[in-house]
């Protein structure tokens, strides 16, 4: 191999090397903004949390009605939080399929 033709290879992965970087740089920080948007998620439920608890409270003192109403009103929420969490991981995976059409395309 000449020192033309290794010089040719380097500037090649070079630039490989700089496009991978741009992809993990965007991906970082794509996580990083979803990690800081889920913990301020968590302190505002966590807030809700007091405020809805204090509200059953007012609504339904100390009753067996009120344990009926935490039971029901737990498992509605949950039935909500789960279609909320399925349809975001649909469209989380589009994403993912557009990023990986992407890296394919200046890897290959």
């Amino acid at each position: 191999m000449s020192e033309n033709e290794i010089l040719v290879h380097a500037k090649k992965l070079r630039k490989k090397a700089k496009k991978n970087a741009s992809i993990f740089v965007s991906t970082f920080r794509s996580h990083l903004v979803t990690l800081l948007i889920s913990a301020l998620g968590l302190v505002a439920a966590l807030r809700w949390n007091d405020v809805i608890k204090r509200t059953i409270d007012l609504v339904f003192p100390s009753s067996s009605l009120g344990l009926y109403y935490d039971y029901l009103s737990a498992i509605i929420l949950t039935l909500i939080i789960v279609l909320i969490i399925l349809l975001l991981s649909r469209l989380e995976g589009l994403k993912e399929k557009q990023t990986r059409k992407l890296v394919k395309k200046f890897s290959g």
